[in-house]
């Protein structure tokens, strides 16, 4: 398994344990109707943002290799001195 797949299962285990808190507060405060939905609906939010912190705290950091052959070459001019404007 990946380092890439291991963070998206954090992150997806993070959100379950909010919403399953939202779920289990909500019934032990008695809560019911509209409070029980304004509830569920924060500490969902919640859950995501936090999922989404733990995915990007745990990005791949590493820069990206050169796109062509070229990009990666010195540049073919040795010539170590700039031309200069001539008035």
């Amino acid at each position: 398994m990946t380092r890439r797949t291991k963070t998206w299962i954090i992150a997806g285990a993070v959100l379950l344990v909010y919403i399953v808190a939202a779920l289990v507060v909500g019934r032990v405060l008695g809560l019911t109707g509209r409070d029980a939905w304004v509830l569920r609906g924060g500490l969902t939010v919640l859950g995501i943002v936090s999922a989404a912190l733990i995915l990007w705290f745990f990005r791949d950091r590493t820069p990206a290799g050169p796109q062509t052959p070229e990009a990666g070459s010195p540049p073919k001019s040795t010539s170590s001195s700039p031309r200069r404007a001539r008035n």
